[in-house]
């Protein structure tokens, strides 16, 4: 039996999703940072960034919260809120896709945004909180702020806190 080599050819560059962000953004990030390159393959860090967005294994993507988060906004704000959503997310999801011990934007991170979030619904304040946000993740992202700071009590100190999610360590794939 013959196999001629173009059958097992792979792809070199997988598919990428129209609705994300520009894969040469991603790249661009994962090559600038050699030191989780050490510990992380670029198709990998691809991998964790299209399931920041879509989800995996029964967690929610941020395409589905982002979308729940527009549904509370004034339809008239919610272009230049969609806009500005998608410069913070691709922040966040460049660094939350990378080793899980090697970023500085971890689940618990991006859960109490999420939880600042659906109170700046009840509270009518999305512009002050997505303000706040993107200060954390430049503060953040600069090593000036601690990853335990980032609490929902931070955002709003009155809230109640919902339950812990469980473990989404993304290492066990969950």
């Amino acid at each position: 039996m013959l196999i001629t080599a173009s059958c097992a050819l792979v792809p070199e560059r997988p598919e990428w999703p129209d609705n994300l962000p520009p894969r040469s953004y991603y790249e661009s990030q994962y090559a600038a940072d050699r030191y989780n390159q050490q510990f992380q393959s670029k198709q990998e860090y691809l991998m964790w960034v299209q399931r920041f967005y879509t989800g995996w294994g029964g967690v929610q993507g941020w395409y589905a919260i982002r979308e729940e988060i527009l549904a509370e906004v004034d339809t008239a704000s919610q272009a230049r809120m969609r806009d500005e959503l998608r410069k913070l997310d691709q922040r966040i999801s460049a660094e939350w896709a990378k080793e899980s011990d090697r970023r500085v934007i971890v689940n618990q991170t991006v859960q109490a945004w999420i939880d600042a979030a659906y109170q700046a619904g009840i509270h009518g304040d999305h512009w002050r909180l997505l303000r706040q946000i993107s200060a954390d993740v430049d503060a953040l992202l600069a090593g000036t702020l601690e990853p335990s700071r980032i609490t929902l009590g931070r955002y709003y100190p009155d809230a109640e806190q919902p339950p812990a999610v469980g473990n989404l360590d993304k290492a066990s794939g969950q």
